[in-house]
């Protein structure tokens, strides 16, 4: 079975349902201008009312950790987000394949792929993933805002986002320890 196609800029037709219990994980450094773009991406869904504690959760993060994976593991679906560098579009969606080759185990950060892969691995998860990456420009500077096209390019990933069809399952089995952003 070959992997469904990249979702990117502004198109959503045949996306993917955000189906049973849902965790959107933003990451990224809100100190780094555009590196900010996750954690801006998730208080905006908070603000925006979309998390709801029983089937859908948001959370941010400085970066991805291996540590993420026991969280991961109680959701049905998970969408990391995070900033990427420039391209041609102002985000893409795709799906992550899972597996313990892209698992990286230091104590500084780990991939999307990796985290995944651990939660199948050591939890018997069955979570499936995407990463939704938005386009930034400006990182090399320190400053808590974002540069004028990266919040355009925010604004198109929020649309998209909230366009894809939505149903709630189950209850959600959180880990303790889980940061949750209250709006």
């Amino acid at each position: 079975m070959t992997a469904p196609r990249p979702v990117t800029g502004t198109q959503s037709e045949n996306g993917p349902r955000l189906d049973g219990r849902v965790l959107v994980l933003g990451y990224g450094n809100p100190a780094r201008l555009d590196d900010g773009l996750g954690p801006a991406f998730c208080e905006a869904l908070v603000a925006d009312g979309w998390d709801a504690p029983e089937y859908r959760t948001v959370q941010t993060a400085m970066q991805l950790h291996i540590e993420h994976a026991a969280e991961v593991a109680g959701y049905d679906l998970v969408v990391f987000v995070d900033a990427m560098l420039p391209g041609p579009e102002s985000f893409v969606f795709e799906v992550v394949q899972p597996g313990a080759r892209h698992a990286e185990f230091t104590t500084h950060s780990a991939s999307p792929a990796g985290i995944l892969g651990l939660a199948r691995g050591l939890f018997g998860s069955e979570v499936r993933g995407y990463t939704l990456g938005i386009r930034g420009l400006e990182f090399g500077e320190f400053g808590e805002y974002l540069g004028g096209e990266a919040r355009r390019n925010l604004d198109d990933a929020l649309q998209f986002f909230h366009g894809l069809p939505a149903r709630a399952e189950a209850p959600v089995r959180r880990a303790a320890a889980a940061e949750m952003i209250h709006g």
